[in-house]
C-alpha cells in the first residue's frame, strides 16, 4: 500500500473544494482533479491544508536554503509520500513540516521565473525546494531538459505528466454557433494584453457583428464592442465558453504554455482555440487539427486565424470535434492521475528497494 498526504493550497482544502463541487461550482471532487489517487490500487490518499506563509516561516525556508545544501532523508521515516502541485506550494510544505523526508511536487513557473531574474532570492529557495524532493514532474515535457539543467547534478529526477481537465464538467451538446463571441480568459503574467487588443481592433472592424469578452489588466484600452471580464467562477467560465464561437489566449513567450488550462477546457467544449506557440504548446494543440497556433506577437496571425473561424462555420465545427476527442482521449484528469500514479508507483517501489 501507498499511502499519500496530498498538501491543497491554503484556502482550498479537499473538504471546501468538495463542497464547491457537490453544488455544481467547480471541476472536479478534489482541485485539478487529484481525488483520482484514491481510486488507484494500492493507494491510500488522505488530504491536508497548509497555511500562508508567514514572515518567520520565510526567513526560515531562506536560512534552510543557505544553510543546509541538501536535506539528508531518513530512510526510516518514508512511509508516507507528500505531494504538492506546485513548487510555491511545496516550500510551503517542507518548511511547515519538518518532519517530511519522503515528498515529491509539481514545477510549473520557475524556469520562467529563473529566466526573469536570476538572482532573485526566491529562486534560489525554489531551487533549493525542488532539490530536496524524491521526484519531481513539469506539465510540459519540454521543460524537463531545462529544469534538469537548473537543478543540476544530484538533483532528484524529472518527470513529464500532461496536464488533463474535468470534461464532464466543461462540456456541451451544442455545436459552435452564430453568437459572434471571441472569448479570452486568464491574467497570469505571461498573458499578451497588447497583441490581443491589436488583434481584436481589426477583427471587430472586420466584422461589425462580433463582440468580444476579454480578462486583462485593468485600464487596458480597449476597442469598440471589446468588455474587460472580471476574476470569474468556474461555473461562469464554462458558460462564457459555451457562448463563445472562438476563444484567444496570446502569451508571452514561456516555458510552460500559460494559458494551457483554458485551452483544455475550451476544446472539451468544442471550441475553436488560438494559442501562442510557446514551448510545449505543440504537445497540447495540433495547428489546424485541433486548435491553432500562431507565433508570439503575431497580431496577423491572431486576426487572420479569428476572421478564418467566424467565417468558416465548417472549419469551426471541423476544430472544435476535433478538440473535444483530443481532450477525452488525451488530457482528462484521469489520464494526468494515472500517470502520476505511474511515477509514484516507480518512487515508492525504489525507495522499498533502497532500504531492504
Amino acid at each position: 500500500m501507498i499511502n499519500i498526504d496530498f498538501h491543497f493550497p491554503p484556502g482550498q482544502s479537499a473538504e471546501v473544494w468538495s463542497a464547491k463541487h457537490a453544488c455544481g461550482d467547480v471541476p472536479g471532487e478534489w482541485l485539478y482533479g487529484l481525488q483520482d489517487l484514491a481510486k488507484q490500487d494500492g493507494v491510500a490518499v488522505d488530504a491536508s491544508e497548509l497555511r500562508g506563509m508567514s514572515r518567520l516561516e520565510r526567513i526560515k525556508s531562506i536560512a534552510r536554503t543557505f544553510g543546509i545544501p541538501r536535506r539528508v532523508l531518513s530512510t526510516s521515516n518514508r512511509d508516507v509520500l507528500h505531494l504538492a502541485w506546485d513548487e510555491l506550494r511545496a516550500t510551503h510544505m517542507v518548511t511547515q513540516n519538518a518532519q517530511i523526508s519522503f515528498a515529491m511536487c509539481g514545477a510549473i513557473w520557475c524556469i520562467d521565473e529563473q529566466l526573469r531574474n536570476p538572482m532573485d532570492l526566491r529562486n534560489f529557495v525554489i531551487r533549493h525546494t525542488l532539490r530536496e524532493m524524491d521526484a519531481v514532474w513539469c506539465l510540459v515535457a519540454a521543460q524537463v531538459p531545462l529544469l534538469q539543467q537548473w537543478l543540476g547534478s544530484g538533483a532528484p529526477p524529472v518527470h513529464a505528466i500532461p496536464f488533463g481537465i474535468d470534461n464532464k464538467f466543461f462540456s456541451s451538446s451544442n455545436p459552435v454557433g452564430n453568437s459572434g463571441l471571441i472569448l479570452s480568459l486568464g491574467t497570469d503574467r505571461d498573458r499578451d494584453s497588447s497583441t490581443l487588443v491589436r488583434a481584436l481592433e481589426r477583427v471587430l472592424k472586420e466584422r461589425p457583428d462580433a463582440r468580444a469578452l476579454i480578462q486583462c489588466p485593468e485600464g487596458t484600452r480597449l476597442p469598440a464592442r471589446a468588455e474587460r471580464l472580471p476574476y470569474l467562477p468556474h461555473r461562469e467560465i464554462r458558460e462564457l465558453i459555451e457562448e463563445a464561437n472562438v476563444v484567444l489566449l496570446p502569451t508571452r513567450t514561456n516555458t510552460h504554455f500559460s494559458g494551457m488550462t483554458v485551452a483544455l477546457e475550451a476544446m472539451a467544449m468544442g471550441r475553436p482555440v488560438i494559442a501562442t506557440n510557446t514551448l510545449g504548446a505543440d504537445e497540447y494543440i495540433e495547428h489546424d487539427v485541433d486548435g491553432f497556433l500562431a507565433e508570439s506577437r503575431d497580431v496577423d496571425a491572431f486576426a487572420a486565424l479569428t476572421l478564418s473561424v467566424l467565417d468558416d462555420k465548417k472549419l469551426a465545427e471541423r476544430i472544435g470535434r476535433a478538440g473535444i476527442e483530443t481532450v477525452a482521449s488525451r488530457f482528462t484528469s484521469k489520464h494526468m492521475v494515472d500517470q502520476l500514479t505511474r511515477v509514484i508507483t516507480s518512487l515508492s517501489s525504489a525507495t522499498v528497494n533502497a532500504a531492504k
